[in-house]
């Protein structure tokens, strides 16, 4: 197959959607849309997020989480797809999210951050360290705590039926749905002893 070059940019990362949540000022609950989210370590288990120009002040979810040093992770089923998009689209400084879309949201178990009441998996995270690299802040979370719906009978590594959860997926500029399973990790080495 040939190739050809295109110019250096983010354009082609299919990645699943969470909402950031953290408490403002005032105590009231903001959430924003973040796709760029991964594991970045299994001992202790830590995921990170960037957001962009959080020294800057543009975003007050990230500036809230510099200061409070805590956050949640909220997953994004496509249920909730028109509150994510809402959320990653509007600006906590110029409005109250929760307040406009009615959206529900609980305390943390562990940490003091919202999470919401829809998502079917959330992560309630200390922050252990930022790295500011290019125009962007990367935010290390040490998870202190998973919140999991009643309905996932089991929720151990490599046991969730991720599909069942329905989980949004964002490719630049668009929103998409999970299909289904189509292989298994080892599946390659099964097929080859056959």
């Amino acid at each position: 197959m040939t190739k050809r070059s295109i110019a250096p940019q983010r354009g082609f990362f299919p990645q699943p959607v969470y909402l950031i949540g953290c408490f403002k000022e005032d105590g009231r609950p903001n959430f924003t849309l973040k796709t760029w989210i991964t594991c970045a370590s299994t001992k202790p288990p830590i995921i990170m997020f960037t957001a962009g120009d959080a020294h800057q002040g543009t975003k007050k979810t990230a500036k809230r989480v510099l200061e409070t040093g805590v956050f949640s992770a909220s997953l994004a089923t496509i249920s909730m797809i028109e509150l994510a998009d809402y959320c990653g689209i509007t600006s906590g400084y110029q409005t109250d999210k929760c307040a406009d879309t009615g959206m529900a949201w609980s305390r943390g178990a562990v940490l003091d951050v919202p999470v919401l009441d829809d998502s079917p998996w959330v992560y309630e995270c200390a922050v252990v360290k930022t790295l500011d690299i290019g125009n962007g802040t990367v935010y290390f979370g040490e998870i202190k705590n998973i919140l999991v719906d009643d309905g996932i009978p089991d929720a151990t590594r490599g046991k969730v039926d991720v599909s069942s959860l329905s989980p949004a997926i964002y490719a630049p500029m668009k929103y998409f749905s999970l299909g289904p399973q189509v292989y298994a990790v080892g599946d390659s080495l099964l097929l080859s002893l056959r």
